[in-house]
């Protein structure tokens, strides 16, 4: 093969490879937007009582018992029945039909149970003779069989009218399985379920509809806090499963497809590859079109391109170009001896219009994007014009 043959080969290759990483790209475009738009919306928990407490918060009774607390009237809060009568409202506030509304008469003396007949959480009133069911799925645990219909006989049998069943998983997706109910069951609960998510801003959940207005209307202080850190609590459990469902949709995406995972690692390599390449790319410019008054552009830990050593007197002018992963920044600093630059330069009115003084007299311009590579060059270009017009003027 000769060499024309070879490079026409190579090339074709090359074009056959570049097409399938964009290919495999476009294919994944919506994953990794659902992977970013996660990141922007999610937070460390940090320095939260449930966390730091209890190794166990990820388990459906933890919440069950957390829950019944807050709707007690007679809990520890000390609110009365504000947080009750505020879970009604939000339950009412999302009703079709107004004539299905849950009376809080009914439940002014009302009692939060554990276990009854095995339901997670029960709000009763013995006078009133009126009830609401509560099936905690925070931990995404499946139904037993006939759970709901079994739990909604039980207290007709008890005597009590059930106004609501509030269903509250973790995953948006989850609804409660009917596969094993009657046809009579299924038509009696259909307006008796209300599907409460845990922390959806867009629909009925625990978080945006009813915790956060139980911290607002809180009288103590501990409680509101209380109230604070275990919304954050199941913030970061929603977040960790949104993530969760992410990975695992671009997991299937590579499980089985040996080119697609060849492609992922190499977008990778290529990514981490990318910092040092722009940097590259700066040093290759400046090289090009010439730094002076600086005496030498070289490379830094493989992200900073560096224009060194301006001497002027005993200073060591240096500009570094800081290629970061989602963007660029410049550091304007004397290297040897963190001179104030701004006595150093009186007229060099480019710092004080254009960048900040951060410690030890290093002057920091940020807030370039990723693809600013030309006004990075731009204004590094005028502060090299700067420098060599200053020099030339004191020599």
């Amino acid at each position: 093969m000769n060499t024309e043959d070879f490079l026409k080969n190579w090339r074709t290759k090359e074009n056959k490879t570049i097409e399938g990483l964009i290919d495999y790209i476009n294919s994944v475009k919506s994953v990794a937007s659902d992977y970013v738009l996660e990141k922007q919306n999610s937070h460390e928990i940090g320095f939260n009582a449930f966390t730091l407490a209890s190794d166990i918060y990820y388990r459906e009774n933890y919440h069950s018992d957390i829950l019944k607390e807050i709707l007690d009237p007679q809990g520890c809060h000390r609110e009365g029945n504000v947080f009750l009568f505020q879970f009604i409202d939000c339950i009412n506030d999302n009703l079709i039909d107004s004539e299905k509304r849950i009376h809080k008469s009914d439940y002014v003396t009302a009692e939060v149970i554990r276990e009854l007949h095995r339901i997670d959480i029960l709000i009763k009133s013995t006078s009133s003779r009126h009830c609401i069911i509560i099936e905690n799925k925070l931990n995404n645990a499946g139904d037993m069989q006939r759970q709901i219909p079994r739990y909604y006989k039980a207290m007709l049998e008890d005597g009590y009218i059930v106004d609501k069943i509030i269903y509250i998983p973790l995953d948006k997706d989850k609804r409660p399985n009917e596969e094993d109910w009657t046809q009579e069951e299924k038509k009696e609960l259909e307006n008796k379920i209300s599907i409460m998510l845990a922390c959806d801003d867009k629909k009925l959940d625990l978080v945006y509809s009813w915790l956060m207005m139980c911290q607002k209307n809180a009288k103590y202080i501990n409680t509101a806090s209380v109230l604070r850190q275990y919304i954050e609590l199941l913030e970061n459990l929603a977040e960790s499963l949104n993530m969760n469902k992410i990975m695992e949709e671009f997991y299937r995406t590579i499980c089985d497809d040996e080119e697609n995972r060849k492609t992922v690692k190499s977008i990778s390599e290529m990514y981490q590859g990318l910092m040092l390449y722009r940097a590259q790319r700066l040093k290759a410019y400046f090289e090009r079109e010439g730094f002076y008054p600086f005496s030498s552009v070289w490379i830094w830990h493989n992200y900073d391109c560096v224009l060194e050593k301006f001497n002027f007197e005993e200073h060591h002018i240096t500009l570094d170009i800081f290629c970061e992963e989602d963007g660029y920044f410049l550091k304007l600093w004397s290297r040897n001896d963190r001179c104030d630059l701004e006595k150093l330069f009186p007229n060099f009115e480019l710092l004080k219009n254009d960048f900040i003084r951060e410690d030890d007299n290093k002057w920091i311009k940020r807030g370039y994007g990723f693809n600013q590579e030309k006004e990075v060059i731009t204004k590094a270009t005028e502060i090299i014009k700067f420098m060599c017009n200053f020099k030339n003027k004191t020599e």
